[in-house]
């Protein structure tokens, strides 16, 4: 706290360690005096390990590690909403199915073991409820059989129809939402942006160097004009640049624009910066910049035809 003075206030890891240790002084110190069971002040101390999920960032051999807690973290706030709207739909379900119930569960002329198994399912709001999650989305053809078997055959009516509407619809469309909310919060991460950008980067330099290899036949570490034909003129090698968004329609064209210093020579590094421009469809910089030559070059031409007209 000396040191970081009131940005230490501001972190929610010092706010951890902060209580963590206070809880660790009145385990140490008034353990005898507190109300409270020591085995809960212990089991907060293993608070501390959720500190190494601070190294994750830092960490760059565990990216599948990083993405899973990011998006975890992120599905929290839809998987709230998904709890609250599941259980207020079973909540309703369930008061409705045991009112349903109450004067079978009253009648003295049916059997008492048919009324107990009813009632074990559906005796009370919480086993109702437990019930309802059943047929949505666990043992559901027991509860079903109960009410069809013990209650009345009309029951199976209202069996399809939770299965279909509750159990298929709105949890297919929960569990949908869910995923995409939750790809899209990872995706948003700043940190796994950037390491995907790298990734793609260092697979593209990868790549590129294979095929530089496999073109230099000489092995002088330079790609001259013939060479590179030769390893255009190939269509597998072509198809393969293809698949990566780079594609070839003149050899001659592509050679004049990777040899930017005009040596008649390529190296690996102009082989890997060249055509990690030419890959995928033109950027909007890259036609802001030709729009911005062109007009450039009107300009200069108005000029120019203008001061050969004053001269006529």
């Amino acid at each position: 706290i000396y040191c970081l003075r009131c940005s230490f206030f501001y972190s929610s890891w010092n706010w951890l360690d902060t209580a963590l240790v206070m809880a660790w002084i009145a385990n140490a110190c008034f353990s005898s005096f507190l109300p409270v069971s020591p085995v809960w002040f212990r089991l907060a101390r293993l608070g501390r390990v959720l500190r190494l999920v601070r190294l994750l960032k830092n960490m760059s051999g565990i990216d599948s590690l990083y993405v899973l807690t990011t998006a975890i973290r992120g599905s929290l706030e839809v998987l709230g909403w998904s709890f609250f709207i599941l259980l207020i739909l079973q909540l309703i379900i369930s008061f409705l199915v045991n009112q349903l119930l109450v004067s079978y569960l009253r009648d003295e002329t049916q059997p008492i073991e048919m009324r107990q198994e009813v009632f074990k399912y559906f005796g009370t709001t919480g086993r109702s409820m437990l019930t309802m999650l059943e047929l949505t989305l666990g043992n559901w053809p027991t509860p079903a059989r109960v009410l069809l078997e013990n209650v009345s055959s009309y029951f199976i009516f209202f069996n399809i129809a939770h299965k279909l509407t509750i159990g298929f619809a709105v949890v297919g469309v929960v569990n949908g939402v869910f995923m995409q909310e939750t790809f899209k919060s990872a995706a948003a991460d700043d940190t796994i942006m950037m390491r995907q950008m790298e990734y793609q980067r260092r697979l593209h330099a990868e790549k590129m160097s294979a095929l530089f290899a496999y073109a230099d036949v000489s092995n002088d570490g330079q790609i001259n004009q013939e060479e590179f034909k030769a390893v255009m003129s190939n269509p597998k090698v072509r198809s393969w640049l293809g698949a990566q968004q780079i594609h070839v329609h003149s050899t001659e064209d592509l050679w004049r624009m990777l040899d930017m210093d005009g040596d008649s020579d390529i190296g690996a590094h102009e082989l890997i910066d060249g055509l990690g421009r030419f890959k995928g469809v033109a950027k909007s910089f890259d036609v802001a910049c030709i729009a911005s030559d062109v007009r450039y070059l009107i300009e200069m031409l108005n000029a120019k035809h203008g001061t050969q007209a004053s001269r006529g």
